[in-house]
């Protein structure tokens, strides 16, 4: 067993605490169709970034605002198949009095019906796309997260499932726990499901994350 000493945590959303790949993937697929590109292209390389990002990096030729907007009407109108990953549920529920938050690349009006529909509660720490200058793998989104929280990045675990994710974390100085093979090879330790983590709550905010 590893056990982490820790103050907060900061988890990703997608792919992360909730499983919306279908429905992220309905949602490009069918915006991609509609302005004359390839969904097999651009599915691959849209995963753990800002979509405002992804639609700059790979369609710089279309207005980006008008892009965007469908986009985001695509993604936040479509929560089918949007469900808790394993375990998620029981663990974000055993944070009492533990701070923890949510930094997702999805905007509020993406990031808050997905949260809805998986039965997770928004928390009071929360940092969606549009509040940052710049995206995934840039520290900006954590270190935003880390300002909120008010706690040294030291003393704080992310949570991530990419690797653009999981880069983001690491150069804000947090320490990172990834999901996925994606990111393993740049994060700290490697988990399939939040069954294989407990916390123990400890006095004056100071806690311990036991990786089994």
């Amino acid at each position: 067993m590893i056990t982490i000493p820790f103050r907060g945590i900061l988890f990703d959303l997608d792919g992360t605490l909730v499983n919306s790949l279908p429905a992220v993937e309905r949602a490009w697929a069918q915006w991609s169709i509609e302005h004359g590109l390839s969904p097999e292209d651009i599915l691959p390389k849209i995963h753990g970034r800002r979509a405002v990002d992804s639609i700059a990096a790979l369609a710089p030729h279309l207005d980006q605002e008008t892009a965007f907007i469908r986009l985001e009407h695509l993604e936040a109108s479509d929560t089918t198949g949007v469900v808790p990953l394993l375990g998620a549920i029981d663990f974000v529920s055993s944070l009492v009095d533990v701070p923890w938050g949510i930094v997702t690349s999805g905007t509020s009006a993406i990031a808050e019906p997905r949260l809805q529909a998986a039965g997770i509660p928004k928390p009071p720490i929360f940092v969606p796309g549009e509040e940052v200058p710049v995206g995934k793998p840039d520290p900006a989104p954590f270190l935003e997260g880390v300002k909120r929280m008010g706690l040294p990045a030291s003393t704080i675990v992310a949570f991530e499932d990419t690797l653009a994710g999981v880069l983001s974390a690491k150069r804000a100085q947090l320490t990172v726990i990834c999901l996925t093979e994606e990111g393993a090879a740049e994060a700290d330790y490697i988990i399939s499901d939040y069954s294989q983590v407990k916390v123990s709550l400890g006095e004056d905010g100071q806690h311990a994350l036991h990786i089994q």
